[in-house]
């Protein structure tokens, strides 16, 4: 899976990639938001959902060790329709009324599977510091 860039949109599709851009200005949200997903409703391989998994955790990472803070993402965000689609649990964590979840929580919900928390572990040993936040 290959992320396609588009002035100000991130197209997903069966033959991209769950990445962030390689050179972010601003908080890693605001990429996940802008992604488009050409089926929010596609079933994903089970190699797909680890790096959907290993997308989350990244933003949620670079969020805190660069930012400072955790985002809330918008959960009609389509690269977060993709990820109810396949992970249907995750939409108890949603606050305010369901229209957000933070990262935070997208984090805590794969590290608590014995599957994805091997993801999670990937991500956070990978070395991003403030200073290399780029991946």
């Amino acid at each position: 899976m290959m992320l396609i860039l588009l002035p100000g949109t991130y197209e997903v599709s069966a033959q991209e990639s769950f990445r962030l851009p390689p050179k972010m200005v601003g908080p890693p949200v605001a990429y996940l938001e802008k992604m488009k997903v050409s089926d929010t409703s596609r079933p994903l391989s089970q190699a797909e959902k680890h790096e959907l998994c290993r997308l989350f955790a990244k933003a949620y990472v670079i969020s805190v060790r660069k930012h400072g803070q955790d985002y809330l993402l918008q959960t009609s965000a389509p690269i977060y329709r993709l990820l109810v689609t396949n992970f249907p649990d995750i939409s108890a964590r949603e606050g305010e009324g369901g229209s957000v979840i933070f990262l935070a929580a997208i984090m805590k919900f794969f590290n608590a599977s014995p599957e994805y928390k091997v993801d999670v572990v990937k991500v956070l040993r990978e070395g991003i510091t403030p200073e290399n936040c780029q991946h």
